[in-house]
């Protein structure tokens, strides 16, 4: 079983889910690996956010239907705005 998050924890995850969907808003054909969404859809002035942050977000928005995520033939994932 996956660990309970601190209530700290749920809000960065949550405000990290919020971001990824208004980039996502704003640049609906945007498609990117984890590393390219942290550094470039999420990127700030302030301290950087927790990748494991950023990682259940992701995971998340796939969860609810809101981000599609494939692997490119190199293996990696990348991750795009479901189209409805």
């Amino acid at each position: 079983p996956e660990p309970t998050m601190k209530p700290s924890e749920a809000d960065t995850v949550s405000d990290v889910a919020y971001r990824i969907i208004q980039y996502l808003e704003q640049h609906p054909q945007a498609t990117d690996s984890f590393r390219g969404i942290c550094t470039w859809w999420l990127r700030q002035t302030e301290s950087p956010l927790p990748e494991a942050a950023v990682a259940r977000a992701l995971d998340q928005l796939v969860l609810e239907g809101c981000v599609d995520c494939h692997q490119a033939p190199g293996g990696e994932r990348l991750y795009r705005r479901r189209m409805h």
